[in-house]
């Protein structure tokens, strides 16, 4: 067969593939989500049971933030574009957020912006699915036969690098899987330039420049930035092949070339890095973890057992029907083994963490086959970059493992600013690579190595066999009782305000109702995986009777990457089915309604916001379900519980006053208790108009709007829905005409959150604020409060106030201070200051005044104009390396002419 053909046959096979995972979503009814919001109320209220059940069935609610947070803000960017505007600010998430600098929405990455050109942009996500998949396997396959692999051997690496488990774990994660599916072009980007010399490096420092920026756009920093550390190891390894093959000149070269491409990339991205580099600092998006919070975040030797049995701990669709709660795995609990590194209140240094068990970040799996391969590619003496793909690995893992020995290369920058667990991503690629390798010339593997991997693999199907056995013979109060002295061990010094008497039961309250499930996944894991071994052990046996038959190789090869198909498409496809939306849309029921009516009513006062509570009897903090946080985007309506990145003080008066059990991921309040706190004034000042519940509450205010009442026979965890009024809500803006000042920002933090603090009577501001703002006004005659009002409605990167005619004083704006806003009074520049911890203050005169602020993304113009440059250059040296050079002609010598 000619390599043209092959190259083709191979080409299509790999944009086939994700076409058989996504077809549901691509040519079929379903959209690709990873489950459906009706599932919580009120349109769950709703529901029968029959309705209810199939609307959860094989959810995956683990991929949380699709599409309660990133479809919601997706679908506000592409409202506002619809308008006419490009947005830069969200006012209606909290106090009001940066739209894109996060980076998490990846607005900049080019594939993305199809999501905007028309439609709804959740309709887009199947296909940017497919093209992610398709360009990790073509960019993989590129490289492999880059390296020289055969084109049997580079399709086998690249179905095993694009179909891995990360991949399609992830997928849903566009931003996750969108910064790692460029590791390859980047790799590939680098040895071109390593094999080449002059201008015929261009197109391979273009192509580095191109995948850097695709993978920095992309919208997920830390696999962006493990994948660019892997880029510069891989560098730093070409240069001693450049340094033997050409001298120290050439390296010199090559290593400049390579810098220059980075640098490009680097530039081209800067668009979304220099602001996003602006707005990390001030916000809740930390990216400077240290001391036990980086320990807490290993991965866990144990999820190595994910190559083997990639569900043995838990899978998406159980976790979510709570008989194998992730946190909660029997085994994982059994196994875990991280460490803290310092010690934390009553907690010695050494203590062993809960486990940190996260489906999507504990996926290692790239199938069985691949994984024997890699094996052999690692024993092999002539595999390309053995030591490089087998060290990298290893060292990968150590990072992820966040070993108290490696910790202080850990707090170093930038190792820092990359979650432990992110580095097990890019080592699906390293794997799959050492696969090909392994299986590039079926003949010319020893027939002592195949005879390795063939008992190998045959004496682990054994061991996992009785290991399957032995957990099938045992009921799941025998396991968790043989499993309960080492767990308690381990445990008992993490818990030492629990009397040891009380863990064992306590123990058996957490984990035993995850016990039959647990064990029901082991026994089916470890029979899948003695079974998968025991046929790659009969693969490599048999393997000399299939090469000497005709074109044996090519039935031995297609047999295995049969296999590894089947294989890799059982785990990824029921995770990537997509979901038949049953009530759509979902802003249709009369609570909805009710909430845009009242919309109208408020706009002249700026609006009002929205909080999630429920009825103190509950027991641990809910989620804020009652209407999922984000969903209120698209209707214009502020809320206090939006999942998003704000800023880093709103949440401090709350923590303050609930504890850190009231917050998720420690910035992200869930539901509030109903207790007198809800009366508290720090809810007036952030607007809380009305609260959401499902439960009957005391402290909320009035019972307004419609009451859902769902199906009386049905069985779902709600059947009533009720939406209650607080009765002082503040507007959006208001006049103060003094201030008190503090000296610390906690002692600020304990003064609006508690039952005292009056907005409307003083702004609490720190010293340097106040000597910004002199001396106190005058305090203004009874009854001459100045009007506030909103002319312009629904407004995003501005904010315009008319305030009437009045004594001196201070604006105080229910709004985000954050980098990027201005104000002018009167048409006049003015200064914002902050005041209230994070809302803004403005100086007024005592005549009627317009007041408007506007809101440029802080670095977007100087991000804008670098990447300008920096293509214009790439084009220039695009242009510059098609040229051919000019040849110069030698005039013949005249025999005649004196020398």
């Amino acid at each position: 067969m000619k390599p043209s053909l092959q190259h083709a046959l191979a080409l299509l096979a790999l944009l086939a593939l994700p076409l058989v995972l996504l077809w549901p979503c691509l040519i079929g009814s379903r959209v690709y989500v990873p489950w459906d919001i009706a599932q919580f109320p009120p349109a769950r209220t709703l529901m029968d049971d029959a309705e209810y059940a199939e609307t959860i069935r094989n959810n995956n609610t683990i991929v949380t933030e699709i599409p309660a947070m990133f479809v919601p803000e997706l679908r506000f960017i592409k409202g506002e574009l619809d308008r006419g505007e490009f947005p830069q600010w969200n006012p209606y998430a909290r106090s009001g957020t940066t739209v894109w600098s996060s980076s998490i929405l990846g607005v900049w990455y080019p594939i993305n912006w199809m999501m905007f050109a028309g439609g709804d942009p959740q309709s887009y996500l199947a296909f940017g699915a497919f093209l992610s998949i398709a360009i990790a396997s073509l960019l993989m396959y590129g490289f492999l036969c880059s390296l020289g692999l055969s084109v049997p051997a580079a399709l086998f690496g690249a179905l095993a690098f694009g179909m891995s488990g990360t991949l399609t774990v992830n997928l849903h994660f566009y931003q996750r899987i969108n910064a790692l599916i460029w590791l390859p072009g980047m790799l590939w980007a680098i040895h071109a330039m390593a094999q080449r010399s002059g201008r015929r490096r261009v197109p391979g420092m273009l192509g580095l420049a191109g995948s850097l920026f695709m993978a920095h756009t992309a919208g997920f920093p830390p696999f962006a930035l493990a994948t660019t550390l892997l880029a510069a190891a891989f560098t730093v390894q070409q240069m001693g092949g450049v340094l033997r093959r050409g001298g120290g000149r050439e390296t010199l070269t090559f290593a400049g070339t390579t810098a220059g491409g980075a640098l490009l990339g680097v530039l081209l991205a800067a668009v979304q890095t220099l602001p996003s580099f602006g707005f990390f600092p001030e916000s809740n998006r930390t990216m400077d973890a240290k001391g036990n919070l980086l320990a807490s975040g290993g991965f866990d030797p144990a999820g190595l057992l994910g190559y083997l049995c990639p569900t043995i701990f838990n899978h998406p669709h159980i976790n979510n029907t709570g008989q194998l709660v992730d946190l909660y795995s029997p085994l994982m609990w059994f196994l875990f083994t991280r460490r803290s590194w310092l010690p934390h209140e009553q907690i010695p240094p050494g203590t062993v963490f809960d486990p940190n068990l996260n489906f999507c970040e504990y996926t290692v799996f790239v199938g069985t086959m691949p994984l024997f391969f890699a094996l052999a590619g690692l024993l092999r003496r002539r595999t390309p970059l053995r030591w490089f793909l087998g060290g990298t690995l290893l060292f990968l893992f150590a990072l992820a493992s966040a070993e108290r020995l490696i910790g202080p290369l850990l707090e170093a920058a930038p190792f820092r600013w990359i979650p432990p667990t992110r580095y097990t991503g890019p080592t699906c690629l390293l794997v799959a690579a050492l696969a090909a390798a392994g299986c590039h010339d079926l003949r010319g593997l020893s027939h002592g190595l195949r005879r390795v991997l063939a008992i190998g693999g045959l004496l682990l199907a054994l061991v996992l066999s009785c290991c399957g056995m032995w957990v099938f013979l045992h009921t799941p109060a025998e396991l968790l009782e043989s499993m309960a002295p080492t767990i308690l061990h381990k445990y008992t010094a993490r818990y030492p305000n629990v009397p040891s008497a009380e863990l064992p039961t306590q123990l058996g309250q957490y984990l035993g109702p995850n016990m039959p499930m647990a064990r029901e996944m082991m026994v089916w894991n470890l029979f899948r995986a003695a079974g998968a071994t025991a046929v790659c052990g009969l693969w490599f046996l048999g393997l000399p009777w299939l090469l000497r038959l005709r074109r044996g190789a090519w039935l031995a090869g297609g047999l295995a990457a049969t296999l590894t198909v089947v294989e890799l498409l059982g785990f990824g496809i029921p995770l990537n089915t997509g979901r038949h939306l049953k009530r759509r849309p979902l802003n249709d029921t009369p609570i909805h309604a009710f909430l845009r009516q009242q919309r109208e009513t408020w706009r002249s006062s700026g609006g009002f916001a929205v909080v999630r509570a429920h009825a103190k009897q509950r027991g641990e903090v809910p989620l804020p379900s009652q209407l999922p946080p984000d969903t209120l985007l698209r209707e214009h309506i502020r809320d206090v519980q939006a999942y998003t990145f704000v800023d880093k003080r709103s949440h401090l008066p709350i923590l303050e006053m609930y504890g850190p059990q009231q917050m998720a991921r420690d910035t992200w309040p869930l539901s509030l208790a109903d207790d007198e706190r809800l009366e508290r004034p720090f809810w007036d000042m952030l607007g809380v108009r009305f609260v959401l519940s499902e439960d009957r509450l005391e402290h909320a205010g009035k019972q307004v709007g419609p009451v859902l009442a769902g199906p009386e026979n049905a069985k779902v965890k709600t059947r009533f829905f009720y939406v209650y009024e607080r009765p002082h809500p503040l507007p959006r803006a208001w006049v103060v005409h003094r201030y008190r000042t503090l000296p610390t920002e906690q002692e600020v933090v304990k003064a609006l959150a508690a039952a005292d603090f009056a907005p409307t009577v003083e702004a609490v501001v720190d010293h340097e604020t106040a000597a910004r703002l002199g001396p106190q006004p005058a305090a203004p005659a009874a009854g001459q409060a100045r009007s506030v009002t909103f002319p312009i409605p629904d407004q995003t990167n501005a904010l315009t106030i008319d305030v009437g005619a009045g004594a001196p004083g201070f604006l105080v704006v229910n709004d985000t201070l954050m980098r990027g806003w201005t104000v002018t009074v009167g048409g006049q520049p003015a200064t914002v200051h902050r005041a209230n911890l994070f809302q803004r203050l403005v100086v007024l005169p005592a005549a009627a005044t317009r007041i408007e602020f506007h809101y440029r993304t802080p670095g977007f113009v100087a991000g804008a104009a670098l990447s300008l440059t920096a293509l214009l250059i790439c084009l220039g040296l695009w242009v510059w390396s098609r040229r051919r050079p000019r040849r110069t002609e030698l005039q013949p010598t005249d025999p005649t002419s004196p020398a």
